[in-house]
C-alpha cells in the first residue's frame, strides 16, 4: 500500500529545490478554490490540501523565494513544524492540489507522518478538551461520558473504552462512508496525502533530519504545552498512553490505520 501511495505522489526529490522571485503556480490561496472532495472519499472538507507556504528572501538577490510548502497532518507534529516555519520566515495558508509541485515555479511540497497508534492516543485528549468528546460530525458519534470521578483510574478506564470505541466505529462504518464526517484528528494520514504530488515525507521521531534535508535546521521553536488539550475536569497533563491499552484493542487500531501503518513502518521503523 505505500507503494501505492508513493506512485500516487509521484517521484521524491532528494535535494530541495530553490524557489524563485515569481508567484508559485498551482497555489490556492482561498479556501474557496480548494480541491473538493471526491466522491465516495473520506471527508475532509477544508481540511483537504490544506498547508502552510514559508517565503523566505534570497540573500543574494534580495527577493522573495517560494521554496516550501509544508501540508497539515493534524497530530502528526503539525504545530512544532508550524512554529518551525514561522521562525524561519513569512508563511502564507494556501491549499494545494494534485498539480502542485509540477512546476518549476512550485514550491517543494512535504509534510511528516506519526506512529498511528500513538497518533490516535494524542487525539483522545484532544476530542475530550475540544469537541466534548465527538469524534464525528453529522451522526455525532461521541466517547463515553467523562468520568464524574476524576481520579487517574477513572479516566484510564475511560479512555481504554473511547479508543476502542472509536475504533469499533470506524471499522463498522468505514472511512469512506458519506453519512459520517470523521474528525480530522483521527482520520488517516494517508488521506492528507492521497493524490497530492509530496516530495518528502518525514518521521516525528526522526524530526531533526528532516529539518536538515529542508535546510530549517537551526530555525526549530520549542513548542509550549497546548492549554486547549486539558481542561478543569481532566488530569492535570496530558492523559493516556498506548500501553494502557489491551493487545485486542492494538490490533484493531493496526486494522483500521493499515494503510497508515505500512507507509509508517516502511519509512519511520527503522528510525524509531
Amino acid at each position: 500500500m505505500a507503494d501505492t501511495l508513493e506512485k500516487q505522489q509521484g517521484a521524491h526529490h532528494d535535494d530541495v529545490k530553490q524557489g524563485t522571485a515569481d508567484e508559485p503556480m498551482n497555489i490556492c490561496k482561498h479556501h474557496d478554490c480548494r480541491q473538493a472532495d471526491e466522491p465516495g472519499s473520506t471527508w475532509l472538507g477544508k481540511h483537504r490540501g490544506l498547508g502552510l507556504m514559508l517565503h523566505t528572501k534570497n540573500k543574494t538577490t534580495n527577493m522573495q523565494q517560494y521554496n516550501l510548502a509544508y501540508l497539515f497532518v493534524p497530530k502528526a507534529g503539525s504545530s512544532a513544524m508550524k512554529s518551525t516555519l514561522q521562525n524561519a520566515g513569512l508563511t502564507r495558508q494556501v491549499w494545494l492540489s494534485p498539480t502542485t509541485g509540477t512546476s518549476a515555479l512550485d514550491p517543494l511540497v512535504f509534510t511528516m507522518i506519526r506512529d498511528p497508534g500513538e497518533r490516535v492516543v494524542s487525539a483522545y485528549s484532544t476530542l475530550v478538551s475540544r469537541y466534548n468528546g465527538h469524534f464525528a460530525g453529522v451522526t455525532h458519534l461521541s466517547l463515553p461520558n467523562a468520568p464524574k470521578n476524576n481520579t487517574d483510574a477513572a479516566w484510564k478506564k475511560h479512555f481504554q473504552q473511547s479508543i476502542w470505541k472509536m475504533m469499533n466505529s470506524v471499522k463498522k462504518n468505514g472511512w469512506n462512508n458519506t453519512n459520517i464526517h470523521w474528525n480530522e484528528h483521527i482520520i488517516p494520514q494517508v488521506e492528507f496525502m492521497r493524490g497530492l504530488n509530496v516530495s518528502h515525507i518525514g518521521c516525528i521521531g526522526s524530526i531533526n533530519e528532516t529539518l536538515a534535508k529542508l535546510n530549517l535546521l537551526g530555525t526549530e521553536k520549542k513548542v509550549s504545552s497546548n492549554q486547549y488539550e486539558h481542561n478543569s475536569e481532566m488530569p492535570s497533563v496530558k492523559f493516556g498512553s498506548y500501553d494502557m491499552l489491551s493487545l485486542e484493542t492494538k490490533a484493531l487500531i493496526r486494522e483500521v490505520y493499515d494503510e497508515d501503518y505500512a507507509l509508517f513502518d516502511s519509512l519511520c521503523t527503522q528510525n524509531s
